[in-house]
């Protein structure tokens, strides 16, 4: 016959065990993440992230920025993710007001910040002014050749060059507050760190894969009457190092 006692050790012996399972899953802090989804043509890029970090899919809230009211507050997140756009930063909408907002609370309260294209651009544009941020003559298409310039945190076990989606008519410009970690052949600054803050912006893609990025090229091509799109198609070449690099930003800064 098993005392009250017993019972009650074994009850606080399974909470335990599951609490520790449940910490081998997530990490030893189960981080709350805000994703920023900005697209507008009602693309559902939080999904593709999820797909990369599926132990953190319960921890993360998605905000659909383009036309959903934002969260009251940000102190409840422990990291923050901005996604990509069809628009253009350099348009100013109105409905990117909010997201700046954002932006600047997270900064001013220390809580770590990457923005993916789109995202990457917003947060220069937030913090270091509109001028930071030109349009190209053309845009960059494909699976660049990406190299990192230098050894950074958020790069941690990924390859010091890899290929990667790009798809942007934007970019960021050379700025004294940024230190910048990685380029391509056509892009001077395809990766960024703000200099003193744990704010990172990446002008690639990570977490679109060769099938969802051509798609997104055919669907585009006709609009603008490109005709060498399947040629650009049959050079795919993709590292897969998204999981990797979103891991880093969530757990090892």
């Amino acid at each position: 016959m098993f005392t009250k006692k017993f019972i009650l050790f074994l009850v606080v012996l399974l909470i335990a065990r599951i609490t520790n399972s449940v910490t081998e899953v997530y990490g030893a802090n189960i981080l709350k993440i805000l994703v920023v989804e900005n697209s507008i043509m009602g693309r559902k890029q939080y999904e593709w992230l999820g797909d990369l970090i599926p132990n953190y899919r319960e921890s993360m809230d998605v905000w659909i920025s383009y036309n959903c009211e934002p969260p009251k507050t940000i102190n409840q997140y422990d990291r923050l993710i901005l996604l990509g756009s069809e628009a253009s930063i350099l348009d100013e909408h109105e409905w990117l007001k909010p997201e700046m907002d954002i932006i600047q609370n997270s900064i001013e309260h220390g809580i770590p910040l990457l923005g993916i294209c789109f995202g990457h651009q917003l947060i220069v544009h937030t913090v270091l002014g509109r001028e930071c941020v030109k349009r190209r003559s053309k845009p960059e298409l494909g699976w660049p050749e990406i190299r990192i310039l230098k050894k950074n945190k958020l790069f941690q076990g990924i390859s010091s060059r890899f290929f990667s989606y790009s798809f942007h008519f934007d970019e960021v410009i050379k700025s004294f507050a940024l230190e910048i970690l990685a380029n391509s052949n056509e892009c001077k600054i395809q990766a960024y760190k703000l200099k003193n803050k744990d704010v990172w912006g990446i002008q690639f893609h990570p977490e679109i894969n060769i099938e969802t990025g051509a798609q997104i090229l055919r669907e585009t091509a006709s609009s603008f009457r490109w005709n060498n799109i399947e040629e650009i198609i049959k050079k795919a070449n993709d590292s897969n190092i998204g999981s990797q690099l979103l891991l880093n930003f969530l757990n090892e800064l």
